[in-house]
């Protein structure tokens, strides 16, 4: 089994120093996870996020972490914590072009 690299961007970097610690160890637990596992994590964890080609988040209890997947490699590059059923239409677009800068910044 290929192993998977996850890519942490600036801004996520800043959404989960705002996290308290229980929240960044079980995010950090979820990213070991996608490391070993990667696209074959259960939706539990793992789940496409509908209407968008490429984007991808990674579920830790409500907090959802937005990845694009290249290859073996993920890119996280937003974070949110869910308040609602429905995820946020202007976080989805947010991640989506983070995820279009990130791309073409570091792959």
């Amino acid at each position: 089994m290929n192993r998977w690299t996850l890519i942490g961007t600036e801004q996520l970097g800043k959404f989960l120093n705002g996290l308290s610690e229980e929240e960044r160890t079980k995010v950090n637990s979820v990213f070991l996870l996608f490391e070993e596992y990667g696209q074959i994590l259960p939706a539990k964890y793992l789940k496409r996020m509908a209407g968008t080609k490429e984007l991808w988040e990674l579920r830790a209890k409500r907090i959802r972490i937005f990845i694009v997947i290249s290859g073996n490699i993920g890119i996280a590059v937003h974070g949110i914590i869910k308040k609602s059923q429905k995820t946020p239409k202007q976080d989805i677009e947010l991640a989506v072009k983070r995820a279009i800068k990130a791309k073409e910044d570091l792959l």
